[in-house]
């Protein structure tokens, strides 16, 4: 591991960390609204897979807006990968409105017991022979 690429280790664990360095690096303004895996740098997040994709993405044409909720901390962590070589998504689930949350703060809360929200997706495995 490089220096640089052992640091966009730890601060992929750190998160506001994160988005400090990577402000200096890609001029990001800081408290932008991203998903982390835009802010990546591809380096880190290649598979060998070619056929890897993500779900919510697939059929939303984007990652949801956030999947981690807090209070000083808004964005989207979550994923859910699949290699469409051998399955195809069909459904995911629609994602908690903002406005569902802000009144109660932020999450975990009473509604929502995790600052994690959930992820789901359906899936139909594909004729491999075509």
């Amino acid at each position: 591991m490089t220096p640089s690429t052992d640091l966009h280790m730890k601060l992929i664990h750190l998160g506001c960390y994160f988005l400090l360095h990577v402000e200096c690096e890609q001029n990001v303004p800081f408290f932008q609204s991203k998903c982390l895996i835009e802010l990546l740098p591809s380096s880190l997040y290649s598979h060998p897979s070619k056929s890897l994709k993500s779900a919510y993405a697939e059929v939303k044409g984007k990652e949801p807006d956030f999947t981690d909720y807090t209070d000083s901390f808004v964005e989207c962590l979550d994923y859910i990968w699949y290699s469409s070589d051998s399955i195809r998504v069909t459904e995911v689930l629609d994602m908690v409105p903002e406005s569902a949350i802000t009144p109660l703060t932020a999450c975990p809360n009473r509604v929502f017991p995790s600052d994690h929200l959930s992820l789901k997706a359906v899936f139909h495995l594909t004729d491999q022979q075509n």
